[in-house]
């Protein structure tokens, strides 16, 4: 089960990296017909209330819906978006349809796999092209 967590002090850039990793899309966040700035907060954009406020995803519901859904408990209006911002053109598309994301694209590694990978290659023992041996230098006084 994915679970969308809102908090008044969460920026639009933080909740666009939420949806990105719940439902493989963007998000644009409204306030007054306009564009909700990147580092502007959940609060500023309309959301009541000053706790944690978790929304299970139900991926069978359309855009329409969980945008209606969205704006109906917290009072957000957003808009889902693609990965260029682009609106979807179909709003009766299902959730799971856009989550499911394009099965040709692979998501960028995790910064733990990152780690592990950085640990593992350190730790090697062919990492012989970066331990070249070194010469000993005199110190220039007559060596």
């Amino acid at each position: 089960m994915k679970i969308l967590r809102l908090h008044p002090l969460m920026t639009m850039s933080l909740l666009r990296v939420q949806f990105g990793k719940l439902l493989h899309c963007n998000v644009t966040v409204y306030l007054q017909n306009q564009h909700v700035a990147a580092f502007q907060t959940l609060r500023e954009a309309g959301l009541r209330g000053e706790e944690l406020l978790e929304f299970y995803i139900d991926e069978t519901l359309t855009l329409r819906e969980f945008e209606g859904a969205i704006q109906e408990g917290f009072n957000l209006d957003i808009e889902l978006t693609d990965d260029q911002g682009r609106p979807f053109s179909s709003k009766s598309l299902q959730l799971y349809q856009v989550a499911g994301g394009d099965p040709g694209k692979k998501d960028p590694p995790s910064l733990d796999r990152l780690a592990e990978w950085l640990l593992e290659i350190s730790d090697s023992p062919t990492r012989t092209r970066y331990n070249l041996p070194i010469r000993e230098l005199g110190t220039g006084l007559g060596n």
